[in-house]
């Protein structure tokens, strides 16, 4: 039997083959909308896949752990401010105040590189008990053949360089130079 819906003629067979008359059923049009569907979920799933994988390296690209800037900032300006007055360039073992920084401990030695118009400067407070070291550089790039990842603004956690794995510690980028 044929039957015309819609300027389209369709045969229906018989139900179990005990009726012999035209039964109408819904007639899904596109036939192709259960494959778009599927295609939707398929896509939704790949953005949800590729969501979670872009969160994943990011969190995992983050150093183990960074000095805390926000809490700190204002005494590491100051600590700044106190070695730019009192230090020209050079190395030193620092004195008073300096000796310990908040939240990065004891500091054995502060490196300073200063330009000759006082604008551009490089301080490197090299810590006694770990192999990280915090680095304030204005008008500098970050120390040269370090490890550094940045903490905000002018300031740097720096740390050395792999010896096994000739690699930068998770999170941390190498800046070569002289």
């Amino acid at each position: 039997m044929a039957v015309e819906i819609s300027s389209r003629t369709f045969t229906t067979p018989p139900l179990d083959g005990q009726y012999d008359f035209l039964v109408e059923r819904p007639i899904d049009y596109p036939v192709a909308s259960e494959s778009v569907l599927k295609n939707r979920s398929a896509w939704a799933m790949f953005f949800i896949v590729v969501v979670v994988i872009v969160a994943g390296v990011s969190f995992y690209n983050r150093p183990a752990r960074t000095f805390n800037l926000r809490a700190n900032e204002q005494a590491w300006n100051a600590d700044v401010q106190l070695v730019r007055s009192t230090t020209r360039s050079g190395c030193s073992a620092p004195t008073g105040k300096l000796r310990y920084i908040a939240d990065f401990g004891r500091v054995a030695s502060i490196c300073v590189t200063a330009k000759s118009n006082k604008r551009a400067v490089s301080i490197l407070f090299i810590g006694t008990s770990s192999s990280m070291d915090l680095a304030y550089v204005s008008g500098f790039p970050p120390p040269p053949d370090t490890c550094d990842a940045p903490l905000g603004g002018s300031w740097w956690q720096v740390t050395s360089i792999d010896d096994l794995t000739m690699s930068c510690p998770r999170g941390f980028s190498f800046t070569g130079g002289g």
